[in-house]
């Protein structure tokens, strides 16, 4: 298994980066199968993977291809928006929100 398959497979949520020359980047969701349109799509406007971004325990790491500097720079610059894709997907583990609200509700006993 190379580092960016561990990724995708030990990460929260992932996606692989796909850049087209000159364009944006791309992401696919890894826990989803993209349609075959779209990976037609993505065929067309000539894109090229260029890594692996996950969370893992809070923390986002990345797995480039390669260490090309325009690899490493548009695998950089798709951090923001895969920060934005993931917050959508990562749920709050426990209830610590719900409790934290029922536990400022109680009457403080000790102004009696």
């Amino acid at each position: 298994m190379n580092a960016e398959q561990k990724l995708a497979w030990d990460s929260e949520v992932a996606c692989a980066v796909l850049i087209a020359e000159g364009k944006d980047a791309y992401m696919i969701d890894l826990d989803q199968l993209p349609t075959f349109e779209y990976r037609m799509l993505l065929a067309r406007l000539g894109c090229r993977y260029i890594g692996t971004l996950g969370i893992k325990n809070g923390v986002v790491d990345c797995a480039p291809a390669d260490l090309h500097p325009d690899t490493v720079r548009g695998i950089t610059e798709a951090v923001a928006p895969f920060l934005q894709y993931a917050k959508t997907k990562i749920k709050p583990k426990g209830d610590s929100v719900d409790w934290l609200t029922r536990l400022a509700a109680l009457p403080d006993s000790r102004t009696d």
